[in-house]
């Protein structure tokens, strides 16, 4: 994810496919990670992932609808006559045990809430308000590319702070093989076979009727996410039939 003043590409960034990307944050997980690519690649996905290799609970947090209140709030404290950081349960850091934080969509959150957010980056010391995370604890981001033109954006002293992995987007010959693995309905299997450019990337210069368009963000489109979600709208048509339903 680039800014338009950032005059890197994407051959510079690290580029991680979906099933590389868990067993990595969690060998690395002192370091902050923001995970980008072209929306429904399954980025949000892995957090399930890193929780059954680790043993973690996972918080997947929505930060585009965030307001500063739905992190912490200071409240006072009689004995000390200061004001302590209360975070919101969301977060599951009232227990003191390690956790998996998906800051989702962080690139698109409000400046005010990720600046709110931005102490749970620190390699060091990393914290919500003046409460620490616990110790092993694994925090990373989500978000678009800048070229997806979806309003993603994020700051020099930010991307100080983190690692950018691209998570690329399968191809069908790829998605398939998941697909198989996560009893996909067999139909949708045989027509992505048919289709196999229905999962061609924009970012590889290849624009079709299915695919994700960046000069057209607001139309649907094939995806890995689209998929399993038809999937499961297909693996019901007998019941939908069997009660009456066309």
């Amino acid at each position: 994810m680039h800014s338009n003043t950032d005059k890197t590409n994407l051959e510079d960034q690290c580029t991680a496919t979906l099933s590389e990307l868990p067993a990595l944050i969690a060998a690395a997980w002192k370091n902050k990670f923001l995970l980008g690519g072209e929306p429904g690649v399954g980025k949000t996905s892995i957090v399930a992932e890193l929780s059954r290799i680790t043993g973690y609970p996972y918080a997947i947090i929505d930060v585009p609808n965030m307001g500063i209140g739905d992190a912490a709030i200071p409240i006072p404290d009689p004995e000390t006559e200061t004001l302590k950081y209360y975070p919101n349960a969301r977060f599951g850091l009232q227990n003191g045990k390690p956790v998996i934080i998906c800051l989702d969509e962080f690139t698109k959150g409000a400046d005010a809430v990720k600046n709110m957010l931005h102490p749970m980056l620190e390699i060091n010391n990393p914290r919500l308000g003046d409460l620490p995370l616990p110790l092993g604890s694994i925090v990373f981001m989500t978000g678009n590319e800048d070229t997806d033109g979806v309003g993603d954006g994020l700051e020099q002293h930010t991307r100080q702070r983190i690692g950018e992995i691209h998570l690329a987007k399968p191809n069908a010959k790829q998605w398939l093989v998941w697909a198989s693995q996560n009893k996909v309905e067999p139909l949708l299997m045989a027509w992505v076979n048919r289709y196999p450019q229905c999962l061609a990337s924009y970012l590889d210069g290849m624009i079709n009727e299915f695919n994700f368009n960046p000069a057209n963000p607001d139309d649907n489109v094939v995806s890995p996410r689209t998929l399993a979600l038809c999937s499961k709208v297909i693996k019901q048509r007998d019941i939908y039939k069997g009660k009456g339903h066309r």
